[in-house]
């Protein structure tokens, strides 16, 4: 193991009260600003969400859910802006490790502007706002947007 990790800090919270950790903080170079964040947002013991702030700005560059509870990763976001709002999301809707579905926010509104749909798994096409559009205000990129 690298050098890299011998400063690294782990940290377990209680965010809510209820006596259970329901975060853990990974500082992996000790500077005071975790590189990881695993949350358990449903309260059942298990961590279903990890955030990575892969330049250690305070912002999640890249994070991974199980929105489901199955125990498997389901949706992957993106932030390809380093801005701290995710601006692609990959779903993987039937649990094989494949996504599914891909979507883009192009301009930077936490709203989904185009979806790739892959009709065959291997190919498909990308459907532009108007395919991912719900009463208007699209498809939000991050369920557990965090502001």
């Amino acid at each position: 193991m690298s050098d890299y990790f011998d400063d690294a800090i782990v940290t377990e919270l209680d965010t809510d009260g209820d006596g259970a950790v329901d975060t853990i903080t990974h500082d992996l170079d000790g500077d005071g600003n975790p590189e990881i964040t695993e949350v358990d947002h449903d309260g059942d013991g298990v961590m279903d969400s990890e955030y990575q702030d892969t330049d250690s700005d305070g912002l999640t560059d890249f994070s991974t859910h199980d929105t489901d509870g199955d125990g498997m990763v389901d949706t992957t976001l993106y932030d390809g802006s380093f801005d701290g709002v995710a601006d692609e999301a990959e779903i993987d809707v039937d649990a094989d490790g494949i996504p599914d579905v891909t979507l883009r926010d192009l301009d930077g509104d936490g709203f989904a502007d185009r979806a790739y749909l892959p009709a065959d798994g291997e190919s498909g096409e990308w459907v532009t706002d108007e395919g991912v559009s719900v009463e208007g205000e699209g498809i939000a990129i991050d369920p557990y947007a965090r502001g």
